[in-house]
């Protein structure tokens, strides 16, 4: 549905309601179109904690991306390698099985994780998501690269710090 949404300019997708969805940041022109594809097109900030960021707050089962290429077998050099040269780690919510999957990518501090040669806990810097301040928690077994997270929304004090 979004194919012709390609612009130069970022295009920000997020649930609003039900089967309703809100985009930001198209051209006039694409703009005009959506309302007959049950779209609405903003330009403003959503002032409330979408559905996307609300079902990625609840704790719930993750997994990291990290696996010997070519197969789905855990890498856990990988991932420590990861981490060790990019200050990074990606980390997969599939918050309502069947529906897809999130990843997201999390800045990481060198005081704010630890991995030790079983798993990987961390708190991620903070970041934009559909235009609130979050960060990520997480705990991830190196052996499976599955485990515990969570997006903590931040207050809007944090959100300058996260721009």
């Amino acid at each position: 549905i979004f194919s012709h949404l390609v612009t130069a300019r970022p295009v920000h997708v997020s649930v609003l309601r039900k089967e309703r969805l809100c985009v930001r940041g198209v051209p006039a022109a694409v703009a005009a179109e959506l309302p007959s594809r049950g779209l609405q097109s903003t330009r403003t900030t959503m002032a409330h904690v979408d559905e996307l960021v609300q079902r990625l707050s609840a704790e719930q089962d993750i997994r990291a991306p990290y696996y010997k290429r070519g197969t789905t077998e855990p890498d856990p050099e990988d991932l420590r390698r990861h981490v060790r040269e990019t200050s990074h780690c990606f980390v997969d919510f599939e918050s309502r099985p069947g529906k897809g999957v999130t990843s997201l990518n999390s800045a990481l501090k060198k005081e704010s994780y630890t991995l030790t040669e079983d798993t990987l806990t961390f708190v991620g810097e903070p970041f934009r998501l559909n235009g609130k301040s979050c960060r990520i928690h997480a705990t991830i077994a190196l052996a499976t690269m599955t485990g515990r997270g969570r997006v903590e929304v931040l207050p809007e004090e944090s959100a300058k710090q996260a721009s």
